[in-house]
């Protein structure tokens, strides 16, 4: 069993993140969004991964990847002609391998070992893995007779089910035949929707695994807050690191703070996670917050709130928000006291 991951998307609607950094290496939780993703194909023991890239990001993502535990792979995606066509990529790498396709953007938390255990099970053509939505026509959409795919629509304007397919598959090689057999959809794009529906035509068994658990894709602001939450709970172990520079601070629950730091007047209420090199100065961090390399923060309160690397910040109340990059922030306002 192979690994296979999209990270040749653009991420254009996370503009101006994604101006300087490419999206699949955008921080979350102090972590690039990829290495969600990657952790998940080297829990399965999955350790034969191929990244698909684009032309801009292939160097970046392999220089970001290097010393990875894994065998890795590097193909671009020379054109955006959509995911069966990124997958086509693959082609080569993949040969006569089974394997699983993950996006680089989807933070998801039950391990990938419910699905494997169904493709061994049960040895369909194909596997994909649904979620329950409200509104699913921003998604694929299948339509289920138990847990067997009979039918799949890309983004239909009336749904016929609510099971969003979200981009957790595993395959046969044969799949790279029904993406030879599809043409481009309304939007000009190969859509792996329409290969999977191929493959159902074909009389294959295309099987469907109801995702227990949060998902999130962090195609946007709202959705890279929201998957916030997930990222800092999928980190296991919170320690305060040696050569911490401390200073009537003090820290409950859940506090992962790197050397090279100063607390000082600081009060941290988990989960918490702080990179190196980081001052935190009369400031109360609570409840789900992650603070990159070489921030500054003074005087401010926040919850749940991402302080990309190298932000300056002070004298701000903050809630459920991202603080990009380099950004320096002075708001107007008195000290915050530590008791909030």
């Amino acid at each position: 069993m192979k690994g296979l991951i999209l990270a040749a998307g653009r991420g254009s609607r996370l503009a101006p993140l994604t101006d300087t950094v490419s999206k699949p290496l955008l921080p979350l939780a102090n972590r690039p969004l990829i290495d969600y993703p990657l952790q998940q194909l080297l829990d399965a023991g999955i350790t034969e991964i191929c990244i698909v890239a684009n032309p801009d990001n292939r160097n970046e993502l392999e220089a970001a990847l290097d010393g990875t535990a894994a065998r890795m792979h590097y193909i671009i995606q020379p054109e955006p002609l959509g995911l069966a066509h990124a997958v086509g990529c693959a082609r080569e790498f993949c040969g006569g391998s089974e394997f699983v396709l993950l996006f680089a953007d989807n933070v998801f938390l039950q391990p990938l070992e419910t699905g494997l255990a169904a493709w061994r099970e049960l040895q369909p053509n194909c596997i994909i893995h649904t979620i329950e939505l409200d509104d699913p026509r921003a998604f694929g959409v299948a339509v289920l007779d138990g847990q067997r795919v009979v039918d799949l629509e890309e983004k239909p304007a009336v749904p016929r089910s609510n099971h969003g397919v979200i981009g957790i598959d595993i395959f046969t090689p044969e799949i790279f035949e029904a993406i030879d057999s599809i043409q481009p959809s309304a939007r000009g794009e190969y859509e792996i929707t329409d290969a999977m529906m191929e493959l159902v035509r074909r009389g294959r068994h295309v099987h469907a695994v109801p995702l227990i658990g949060p998902w999130y894709d962090t195609g946007t602001f709202a959705d890279l807050i929201r998957a916030h939450h997930c990222a800092m709970d999928t980190w296991q172990q919170f320690e305060l690191a040696d050569g911490i520079e401390q200073r009537q601070s003090h820290t409950v629950f859940d506090v992962d703070v790197q050397a090279g730091t100063r607390l000082d007047g600081a009060r941290l209420i988990g989960p918490v996670r702080v990179a190196s090199g980081c001052e935190i100065v009369d400031s109360v961090l609570e409840e789900y917050v992650s603070v990159g390399r070489d921030c500054r923060i003074q005087s401010c309160h926040f919850t749940n709130v991402q302080l990309m690397p190298g932000s300056r910040v002070r004298n701000l109340v903050a809630r459920d928000c991202i603080i990009a990059p380099g950004l320096q922030v002075t708001a107007e306002g008195e000290k915050i006291p530590l008791d909030g």
